[in-house]
């Protein structure tokens, strides 16, 4: 045993692959007792206040810090708005009377978020849906209408969320707008908040956009796209006086065209595309309406800038610090803006940007909790699979000797999501303790077109995995990773596939980690009951538990659990809502039954993933001593 800056560690065994450097504490990885840490910073519509999420007593509250006379913000005179002591406030944003703050709060992690107003004067905060067993989502406000709040609830039927709109300065205004059809997932509002229309996800899976001209008017269909589009399509924005909408569209290329459509003559115009990544962050003026800004994410995030004036004062801030420039809120007007700089290998800068007086000040850290240790870069790779794709993906190798280490391949959830360019407090942990850490973007991944997405359906446990095997196989070939030292964790989708490559290529693995991974596919049905209006475009493409019944069967782990030979710790979270409680003992029975190695641990108070400090400290030392265990990497005592 060593004492190095006051933190003990022990080597698992001999096998060191690093230099022998301070080990990160993990309550400073995890933890939530960091007093410099600030987060979700958001300018009041006035320019006046700002808004921010810090710790208190090991859990995220939000505070607020008012404009001094001299343009600053002195953060030690904030004011704390809310004193939550169990579950987090992550963040939360203004109201258009600049007096007012909302934010949404649900319970345990069951996911039925309630929607919360703060008065910033009287301090008092009222729940404005408090309903048992209701969830709301896609909160919106207005400078026009700046007491009232749009958002959609489950509150008439569970399985379905209708429109409402609720004035916060009116008792017993809550408004219901109109009743959901059956399938509508998404509601579309003009400027003036008249409801125009909505976005369903239909019987094949594909999504339908219905507008109307007039309230009294019927919706009629106005754009349609089938499975292969549905994630690179969609309703954006109204302009032109509502007579012209933008839309992103795919059916005439790999990639989504960012494009404005006359409603009435079908004239289009394309505004961007990428032949070979998707364009997101797409900023519209809410005057003009017209595009801003926009960004296509490659291996790293840089923005493209439509705007002449935009696009100079950008141009200042971009010089300030060389990581990736973000505005990450403005004022009303747009002349004040917070911009953040994010790196690979330190915590966020924020900066104060005044485009009147083209003069910035540095606001804080995100927190410099981080500051005494050694971070690693993130490197972008790629590699060809076994079927002739190209396969993206990031690198984050330990201080110290670059090959053959021990490796885990850590594996994003979704699975339709993607791992990006950044911090990711996981990455450093597991390279500071001595690991290789390999991400990949296999098929299914978004980011990389509809072809490259499409090509991941019905494809779990198969060409899916084939993608993580063959990556694993990368590594080792190029003698970055040990072949009898590499391990494999994900949550979520990311669990899954920790269970899959246990089950499926019992031999490539020494060790795995599964968080809240499903264990049998024929129960994609079984999940929160208003996520079931998602269920056409799961059955396409994950498979159907009835037509597909063989195949879901073939590749669910849980049938084939007696090929596990590989040492596994599970985590799960009994409020989990997404995979119930029973993928996870199911896999333990069997485990147990064929008297595999693992360990079990499962949180009463927790969801799809785990929130609560003292939760998440036993669930990280548990993992690092498991890794340490069959890695040999490092380990805290």
């Amino acid at each position: 045993m060593f004492l190095l800056s006051g933190v003990n560690y022990i080597m698992a065994d001999a096998y060191n692959t690093t230099q022998e450097i301070p080990l990160i504490p993990r309550s400073v990885l995890f933890g939530f007792e960091d007093s410099s840490a600030k987060g979700a910073l958001r300018l009041s519509p006035n320019g006046q206040h700002l808004l921010y999420s810090a710790p208190v007593n090991k859990v995220y509250n939000i505070f607020m810090c008012t404009r001094q006379e001299d343009g600053t913000f002195n953060f030690d005179k904030s004011v704390q708005l809310t004193h939550e002591t169990e579950q987090h406030i992550g963040s939360a944003k203004w109201m258009h009377t600049n007096n007012h703050v909302l934010y949404q709060q649900d319970a345990h992690g069951d996911e039925n978020n309630h929607i919360f107003c703060i008065d910033i004067e009287s301090k008092k905060i009222r729940d404005l849906t408090p309903f048992k067993g209701v969830a709301t989502s896609g909160t919106r406000t207005n400078k026009r209408f700046p007491t009232k709040i749009f958002f959609t609830m489950n509150k008439e039927n569970i399985k379905l969320f209708d429109p409402y709109i609720l004035d916060i300065s009116s008792p017993n205004s809550l408004e219901k707008l109109q009743t959901n059809p059956g399938n509508a997932s998404n509601w579309i509002t003009d400027d003036e908040w008249n409801l125009k229309g909505y976005s369903n996800l239909n019987a094949t899976g594909g999504q339908d956009v219905y507008l109307r001209k007039r309230q009294d008017d019927e919706s009629t269909k106005k754009f349609s796209w089938d499975l292969e589009d549905i994630d690179t399509s969609g309703f954006i924005d109204f302009c032109d006086n509502n007579e012209s909408v933008y839309i992103l569209d795919s059916k005439d290329n790999n990639t989504g065209k960012l494009k404005k459509i006359n409603l009435d003559t079908g004239h289009e115009e394309v505004i961007a595309y990428d032949e070979n990544y998707e364009l997101g962050g797409i900023i519209i003026h809410p005057d003009t309406k017209q595009v801003m800004s926009y960004n296509i994410v490659k291996d790293r995030n840089k923005p493209t800038i439509l705007d002449p004036e935009l696009k100079k004062d950008y141009e200042i801030m971009d010089k300030v610090e060389d990581g990736e420039l973000v505005i990450s809120s403005m004022d009303r007007d747009m002349t004040m803006w917070i911009c953040c700089f994010s790196y690979d290998n330190k915590l966020h800068n924020y900066y104060l940007y005044d485009r009147t007086t083209k003069k910035h000040s540095f606001l804080c850290k995100s927190s410099t909790k981080l500051d005494p240790y050694t971070l690693v870069p993130m490197k972008p790779i790629s590699y060809t699979s076994r079927d002739g794709l190209t396969i993206h993906g990031y690198l984050s190798l330990p201080v110290g000797n670059k090959k053959n280490l021990p490796m885990i391949l850590y594996v994003h959830g979704g699975p339709w999501a993607r791992d990006s360019w950044g911090l990711d407090g996981q990455v450093q942990w597991l390279c500071n303790r001595g690991y290789a850490v390999l991400q990949v973007n296999f098929r299914g991944s978004q980011g990389y077109g509809k072809a490259f997405l499409n090509a991941g359906n019905k494809q779990y446990g198969q060409k899916m995995q084939n993608d993580l095997t063959d990556a694993v196989q990368w590594a080792i070939d190029n003698q970055i990773a040990n072949p009898k030292k590499v391990a494999i964790y994900g949550g979520s989708y990311g669990g899954y596939a920790t269970l899959a490559g246990v089950t499926f290529t019992p031999d490539l693995y020494a060790c795995a980690v599964d968080l809240c991974g499903r264990s049998n596919l024929l129960t994609i049905t079984n999940r929160q009951v208003y996520g079931e209006i998602y269920l056409p475009l799961l059955k396409k493409r994950i498979g159907d538990p009835e037509a597909d019944e063989e195949m879901l069967r073939a590749h669910s782990p849980l049938f084939h659990a007696h090929n596990i030979k590989t040492p596994l710790l599970i985590g799960q979270g009994a409020n989990d809502q997404r995979v119930r409680q029973a993928e996870s003992e199911s896999i333990v029975a069997e485990l147990k039954r064929n008297n595999c190695e693992y360990e079990y641990i499962l949180f009463e108070d927790e969801g799809h993933g785990f929130r609560k400090h003292a939760n998440r400290i036993k669930f990280y030392t548990a993992v690092e001593k498991f890794f340490a265990k069959h890695l040999g990497g490092q380990y805290e005592v």
